[in-house]
């Protein structure tokens, strides 16, 4: 169905309970939980209908994360706003904010991601900072072993030629290089890191087994990543055929996804996965119980099939 009131629509991110639509102009609309201030109005009551975030413009880039959001500026800056009990705003307090705050200390910034405790950014300079949440001591990225929260960006080790980065794993990110394999680090359960092993780690480690990821995408228990060859790959928890490999099996290392040629962008959540493809079409794959694989069946499956969109 579409969206009511919506057009000129440049990015879509969708968060928990929460949705946001980047419009042409640089302004940005939001629908669904207002609690904790999620969509940056000042209102707590949600809305089913898009409302516009106010004194928010020239937006390039926004990311929907699990209670809370963040967008990138036309002046390279960030700002967040929403839950903040735990840092993820990075405005240097652990208070919750209803409208938009500014992230301290960030300058330069090219990309930005919104998690489950976390946030974590790009810069133009290609090094990668992250802060909130550090209830795993791994999972900032920064080496240090304290589980306190980090208010404030904080720069991850050893990453010096990251150009984009995802922190939407619950308990682990991942960064693409501009050459060589995408590194990651956290909490290694379900083998989330593709490192071979379980292990957790608290800096980047590289994916050995492929490189040159254009993009890679976290989800709570897999991870997949784009790479410049138009193929795509996924490791971690195989349940439901998430991975796209024909298996329902856990990988500790990446997978090719099975019948993808010319991948865009791929995207992952907590049990299936798609790819966008350079010719415009979609195809997803992995539990389908709700038909979120868009076949217009609502049977899972472990390899990838086509989205098929209705005409009005």
């Amino acid at each position: 169905m579409t969206v009511s009131n919506l057009a000129n629509v440049r990015q879509i991110s969708v968060g928990t309970e929460h949705s946001y639509a980047l419009l042409f102009d640089g302004m940005v609309k939001c629908w669904g939980n207002r609690a904790d201030g999620r969509l940056g109005d000042a209102i707590t009551t949600g809305s089913s209908l898009p409302v516009t975030v106010p004194d928010l413009t020239d937006v390039v880039q926004v990311s929907a994360g699990l209670r809370h959001t963040c967008v990138v500026l036309g002046n390279k800056t960030a700002q967040c706003w929403g839950f903040g009990e735990d840092g993820r705003l990075g405005d240097g307090y652990a208070f919750s904010r209803l409208s938009p705050v500014t992230v301290q200390g960030l300058a330069n910034v090219r990309q930005i991601t919104a998690g489950s405790s976390r946030t974590c950014a790009v810069l133009h300079d290609n090094t990668a900072w992250c802060w909130g949440g550090a209830s795993y001591s791994v999972l900032i990225g920064d080496g240090d072993s304290s589980t306190q929260p980090r208010l404030t960006p904080t720069q991850v080790v050893g990453l010096t030629t990251a150009v984009q980065i995802s922190a939407t794993g619950q308990l682990h990110s991942c960064a693409a290089l501009s050459s060589g394999p995408p590194k990651c680090w956290g909490v290694g359960i379900y083998r989330v890191l593709g490192t071979g092993n379980a292990n957790h780690s608290g800096i980047p480690i590289a994916v050995t087994t492929i490189a040159n990821a254009k993009q890679v995408e976290t989800a709570a228990s897999h991870t997949c990543a784009a790479l410049n060859d138009g193929t795509a790959w996924c490791w971690g928890h195989g349940d439901d055929g998430r991975l796209g490999d024909g298996e329902k099996l856990e990988r500790s290392s990446p997978v090719k996804v099975s019948g993808l040629s010319n991948v865009e962008h791929v995207a992952t959540t907590g049990a299936h996965s798609c790819a966008l493809l350079t010719d415009g079409s979609v195809k997803c794959w992995g539990k389908n119980n709700r038909g979120q694989l868009g076949d217009g069946s609502k049977i899972e499956h472990t390899t990838p099939v086509t989205v098929v969109f209705q005409t009005m």
